[in-house]
């Protein structure tokens, strides 16, 4: 008779094992699948892009994920633009990542020398409603002090950063000497090439230093 509930025993127990090895494995599963989508979603592209309430007070702004397709909307200056999303056409500020282009729409200080034409470059780089990639650098923040955006910008494949450094319409600019961004040695590259060949600013402004 002991041997009988001894055995019965065992098979009740471990059929209470297996119900908590089966609900575990359930459950690991679904943190994986979770976690999985979230980093997918990160991932999207047309669209995929979170829109919220900047806690300082800046408005509605657009976090660019690893690749998000926008509208050119306007150029603002020669680092920053106005792009619109394709789901809810709301207009956003989107500053390139490791440029910087001399001042020209500061209403508190004097246009930089080749400001005007840095910002006439980029305004006129697209049609307005031309579709672009904004790619996210993972090594920086996702917006400036000034609640814009921050992002690379693509078109058909091509750096617009790297093609404004290129032509002398920008300095490189690194915001964080100790966490540089991702494309930092392209676009130190570029910036040395077009100021060698007096290209654009370089060649045209007396001040090399004034931006940095």
């Amino acid at each position: 008779m002991s041997r009988f509930l001894i055995y019965e025993n065992c098979k009740k127990y471990k059929k209470v094992w297996l119900v908590i090895c089966t609900l575990t494995f359930i459950a690991i599963l679904l943190s994986f699948y979770l976690s999985s989508t979230t980093i997918q979603n990160k991932r999207n592209d047309a669209g995929s892009f979170y829109m919220q309430n900047h806690p300082k007070g800046f408005g509605a702004f657009l976090i660019a994920t690893s690749s998000t397709v926008v509208l050119f909307e306007r150029g603002v200056d020669g680092d920053t633009l106005e792009v619109s999303d394709l789901v809810r056409k709301n207009i956003y500020k989107v500053r390139i990542i490791g440029i910087n282009a001399p001042e020209s729409v500061d209403p508190h200080r004097s246009p930089e020398c080749f400001g005007k034409e840095a910002s006439m470059y980029l305004g006129q780089l697209f049609e307005k409603g031309t579709r672009l990639r904004l790619q996210h650098d993972f090594s920086q923040d996702y917006l400036d002090v000034f609640g814009r955006s921050l992002a690379y910008i693509e078109h058909d494949g091509e750096d617009i950063g790297l093609k404004i450094l290129s032509n002398g319409y920008a300095y490189e600019y690194t915001w964080n000497k100790n966490n540089p961004y991702e494309r930092q040695m392209a676009y130190k590259g570029a910036e040395g090439i077009s100021k060698r060949s007096k290209v654009g600013l370089w060649g045209k402004c007396k001040d090399k230093n004034n931006m940095h």
